[in-house]
């Protein structure tokens, strides 16, 4: 799953190419996610080649407030480990 929250609202898909063809011009983020890519093999967590367009993490979910138009991810689910 992929989102982008731009000006034009909070956008989804599970596809990266349809929010990259709504948003026009999407800039690729040569810096932070190339130089990851090529390193590890893998782009960062929660991060894609392009700027303001992110993926969401296996396990994870999206609160959006429709008052205020912010967002915040968060696990699912959270392993606890008992310490003795």
């Amino acid at each position: 799953m992929f989102y982008s929250p731009t000006s034009k609202g909070f956008i989804f898909s599970s596809e990266i190419k349809s929010i990259v063809n709504y948003i026009g011009d999407a800039k690729l983020d040569r810096l932070n996610s190339f130089n990851s890519l090529f390193t590890t093999g893998m782009p960062p967590r929660s991060k894609t080649c392009f700027e303001n367009i992110f993926s969401l993490d296996p396990g994870d979910l999206i609160i959006y407030s429709l008052d205020s138009g912010k967002y915040h991810t968060q696990s699912y689910f959270e392993v606890i480990f008992n310490q003795k």
